[in-house]
């Protein structure tokens, strides 16, 4: 069941919604392409962020149909951060699965207890899965920032 609704799941903005994500981190340590090319940026700076301890916050847009628009949005902390082989992974933190209502500009949460997880990297894969399924991966456009929070105090580590 959760394979079917994986698609649906994450199919709620529109192309504008990429524009008013980009706002939420000014100025990006690296934007990673789909194919994982740095497109802005560095991946170095995002590395020598991550080894310095700094807090991260990553986005990502998923085009779940392939059309060339992007579907949706996410923004998380990076909490849990990896570097490996020159590249930087994180886990993002689990989250109760939620359900977008297509045409309505509405996400609900699942009616029964159910979770998922996903992990991101700079790589340009993303890989999520419901718990009790195998996991998924897509190519995803990333923007991985210094969190803005920390300058501002708002966010301890």
């Amino acid at each position: 069941m959760g394979r079917r609704l994986l698609p649906a799941l994450l199919l709620l903005l529109m192309p504008a919604a990429v524009s008013a994500q980009e706002a939420a981190c000014r100025d990006p340590l690296v934007t990673v392409r789909p194919d994982g090319t740095a497109e802005s940026g560095s991946k170095e700076a995002l590395r020598a962020a991550v080894m310095a301890g700094q807090p991260i916050r990553v986005g990502w847009a998923l085009d779940w149909d392939g059309n060339g628009s992007t579907d949706i949005v996410h923004w998380a902390d990076a909490a849990f951060l990896s570097v490996f082989e020159g590249e930087v992974f994180t886990q993002v933190v689990q989250i109760h699965r939620q359900v977008p209502q297509p045409g309505k500009a509405d996400v609900r949460l699942y009616p029964g207890a159910s979770y998922f997880n996903s992990s991101i990297g700079t790589t340009g894969i993303w890989e999520g899965r419901f718990q009790s399924d195998e996991p998924r991966s897509f190519r995803v456009r990333s923007w991985w920032c210094l969190d803005p929070r920390a300058a501002e105090g708002g966010r301890k580590r």
